[in-house]
C-alpha cells in the first residue's frame, strides 16, 4: 500500500503515526508513505527525535520538501514509482486543502482516465460544517465518479447525536 500525505499539519503528523502503528502488527510490511510538505524534512526530524522506532528501516518512508502549490509537487506525483492507493490532504488550512484536493482530483483523472483506477482521496475539512462538506464531495461514487471525501468536521465529531446517543453511552 502506498499513501501520499499532502501536508503535514497536526492532523497529517497524527495520521502518519497512526499509519505506522496500525501497520506494526500487519503481516504485510509493504507500507510506503510519501510525505509532501514544504517543511517535510523538519517534520521528519521532529518525528525521528520523538519516535525513533518509526525510522528503524522497516518502512519505506519518503519525505519531500515540496509545497503542494508548486510544480515541484506535480513532479513528485509524476515521479512516484508505484501506484498511490490513498491520498490524504491535511495542511491544516481548509482552503489550501480544498485547492490541493481539486488539483489532485484532476491530476489523477488525467493520469488514469478512469475513476476506479484513481487512489482514494480524502481532505481534512475541520472548519466546515457537515452541510458544507456535502459540497466538497465531488462526483458520485455509486456512479463510478471520482470524488473527494472530507473528514474532520468538528460538528461531525462532537455532535450531540454522536456523544450522548452513542453505543457506548447506551
Amino acid at each position: 500500500q502506498t499513501v501520499l500525505i499532502a501536508g503535514m499539519g497536526n492532523t497529517g503528523v497524527e495520521l502518519f503515526k497512526s499509519l505506522i502503528w496500525a501497520n506494526c502488527n500487519s503481516l504485510d510490511k509493504t507500507l510506503k508513505i510519501i510525505v509532501a510538505d514544504k517543511n517535510a524534512s523538519f517534520k521528519r526530524n521532529e518525528l525521528k527525535r520523538d519516535y525513533p522506532e518509526i525510522f528503524n528501516g522497516e518502512y519505506d518512508l519518503l519525505f519531500m520538501d515540496v509545497d503542494t502549490r508548486t510544480d515541484g509537487f506535480t513532479k513528485l506525483l509524476a515521479d512516484c514509482d508505484s501506484h498511490v492507493n490513498y491520498v490524504v490532504v491535511a495542511t491544516e488550512n481548509d482552503e489550501e486543502n480544498l485547492k490541493t484536493a481539486n488539483f489532485l482530483q484532476c491530476w489523477f483523472l488525467r493520469k488514469y482516465g478512469d475513476a476506479s483506477l484513481c487512489p482514494k482521496l480524502s481532505i481534512l475539512a475541520k472548519e466546515r460544517h457537515s452541510s458544507e462538506n456535502d459540497a466538497l464531495i465531488y462526483g458520485n461514487p455509486s456512479k463510478g465518479e471520482y470524488c473527494v471525501m472530507p473528514f474532520g468536521s468538528l460538528d461531525e465529531i462532537y455532535s450531540y447525536e454522536l456523544i450522548v446517543n452513542s453505543e457506548i453511552e447506551k
